[in-house]
């Protein structure tokens, strides 16, 4: 079984996610330490340049050994590895050191590519030899290494990174990665590996078949897609980070020695968690799911290694959102539902509800706003409530001029609200882009009628046992509905505090039509992301 406590699957479809901008947009302060260089000379036979930079945390004190060495080459973005604040902070945090590297070779005959093979590896024993002794710190010289880079630095990184597995970490490929040739690939098998594929970045469509493919040797790599990321870009570090501290914390011995290199751990891959996800032909993340490795079935390729429970949640977020950080800072808490001491009856009259919200609307008016010509034109209120059966809604709508002849609100000379619930889990509902409509999230909508009271209900994903009723008078049409708390419950996998809300009220006039968004319609460009949630008011039931 699926961890329900994940909600078993994670799905959306994730066009239109605005892509991450850049990969210090969230960085931390600068972080304070020191910084050294050295070039090796004379140099190892195939290079044609090896100079270094070694970053010291002031956070290391003189009697704290080094616990590793963070590995970066200097080559396009990858130099901002060594030099962004969260990869300070990381460093300073993990008692680890930053060494940028800038290295060249002839590689199947190009001259000034990234060197690859063993005198590269022997390069940086020079230098972290060097200053070893220069910063009197021992253990520099038999350091375990972890290894980053992007694009031609990531294909470096899997190369290193296998050439030395006795005292590779992990190895992070950003952008980038090379599976070493069938005779040589067994070695990276043993090292921690993450791939970070960017969904718009063309050399995804190279390193992801190779990844997948090796996954029956059940190694521990982890593939990480990045929605709206393109090549060039190394993308918020958050979940890279959150993955090699756990591999850290698992791999090095809790003391470090200074006088010989340290015996890394094995990590038991069948202790890990397995994450599995569908792509489409663009590199669109269609479905992301975990579950414990152990669950995964034995006769079936695993899915991507990942290292603890609290990783693989954080991966689901990352694949969907591009992000690790909690929902508490991007969803936008736009109404908190109030707990109802007495639960409404459902026939749309509002009489028994508290105080209605006016909306702050319309976020978005479609198609062009031209014929909504302000508050008296249309406007609407609406309140959410709750009890420990049920989540209520009430909606009441002021129209100057009525076109109602009981049809489905979006059809021609038809007036209506439409309202739709996204109550998957936080990562999914935030970046819900409007597809799945009946199928992840419920759609429902009304289209009133003036003359016989006769009201077209649509219902889409909405639970056999949830009701909606109408009602008119005058200038207001009200629509009121309840939905179980069990419909809820079901979609987060545990007792719901949040979902996301959208309603659009449908104004057909003689001028002209309008359809006025309370927040921007998830399908359009001005979608945003984790708009309209609803926070219920306390936690308990």
């Amino acid at each position: 079984m699926k961890h329900s406590a994940l909600m078993t699957a994670f799905t959306v479809l994730s066009f239109g996610l605005t892509p991450i901008a850049s990969a210090d947009a969230h960085s931390p302060p600068e972080v304070a330490g020191t910084e050294v260089t050295f070039s090796v000379d004379p140099l190892p036979e195939g290079l044609h340049r090896a100079g270094f930079e070694l970053w010291i945390p002031a956070s290391l004190g003189d009697d704290e050994p080094v616990r590793a060495v963070i590995a970066a080459p200097l080559y396009q973005a990858d130099r901002l590895i060594y030099e962004l604040p969260a990869w300070r902070a990381f460093a300073s945090e993990q008692k680890a050191v930053l060494l940028r590297h800038d290295m060249t070779a002839t590689v199947r005959g190009v001259r000034g590519r990234l060197p690859i093979e063993m005198h590269a590896v022997e390069a940086i024993d020079t230098a972290l030899a060097h200053f070893a002794q220069e910063l009197a710190r021992p253990e520099l010289a038999h350091a375990a290494i972890v290894w980053t880079g992007l694009s031609q630095g990531g294909w470096q990184t899997t190369w290193l990174s296998s050439r030395a597995p006795e005292r590779s970490i992990a190895a992070v490929a950003i952008h980038g990665g090379a599976l070493p040739p069938d005779n040589e690939r067994l070695p990276v098998h043993d090292v921690p590996t993450l791939f970070q594929l960017g969904q718009r970045d063309w050399v995804t469509a190279y390193v992801y078949p190779d990844v997948v493919g090796a996954l029956h040797h059940r190694p521990l790599w982890t593939a990480l897609f990045r929605p709206g990321l393109p090549h060039h870009l190394l993308g918020d570090p958050g979940f890279v980070l959150l993955w090699l501290g756990e591999v850290m914390s698992q791999r090095l011995p809790e003391t470090i020695p200074r006088d010989h290199p340290p015996v890394l751990r094995t990590i038991r891959y069948g202790d890990g968690w397995s994450g599995t996800l569908r792509v489409n032909e663009r590199f669109f993340v269609i479905t992301a799911e975990v579950e414990p490795m152990v669950n995964a079935p034995a006769d079936q390729r695993p899915g991507y290694w990942l290292p603890s429970e609290a990783v693989a949640k954080a991966w689901v977020t990352a694949t969907l959102s591009g992000r690790i950080d909690g929902h508490a800072e991007h969803e936008e808490i736009a109404v908190h539902a109030t707990r109802l001491t007495q639960p409404p009856v459902i026939d749309g009259q509002l009489d028994e509800w508290p105080e209605l919200t006016d909306a702050r609307w319309p976020a978005q008016v479609l198609p062009n706003g031209l014929a909504w010509r302000g508050p008296d034109d249309a406007a609407m209120r609406f309140a959410v409530g709750f009890d420990n059966t049920a989540v209520y809604l009430a909606h009441e709508v002021h129209d100057d001029e009525h076109l109602m002849q009981g049809k489905a609100p979006w059809s021609k000379d038809q007036d209506g609200i439409e309202v739709r619930i996204d109550a998957r889990p936080a990562a999914v509902r935030m970046s819900n882009v409007g597809l799945r409509e009946g199928r992840g999230f419920l759609m429902f909508a009304v289209g009133p009628d003036t003359e016989n009271g006769d009201h077209q209900v649509v219902r889409a994903g909405v639970p056999d046992d949830a009701q909606i009723k109408a009602s008119i008078d005058g200038s207001v049409y009200r629509v009121e509905a309840r939905l179980p708390s069990t419909y809820f419950d079901e979609h987060q996998g545990q007792p719901w505090e949040r979902f996301r809300l959208n309603i659009a009220v449908n104004d057909d006039d003689p001028d002209g039509r309008s359809q006025l968004w309370w927040r921007p319609d998830w399908r359009t460009d001005m979608n945003t992301f984790g708009s309209g949630t609803v926070q219920r008011t306390g936690t308990q039931r």
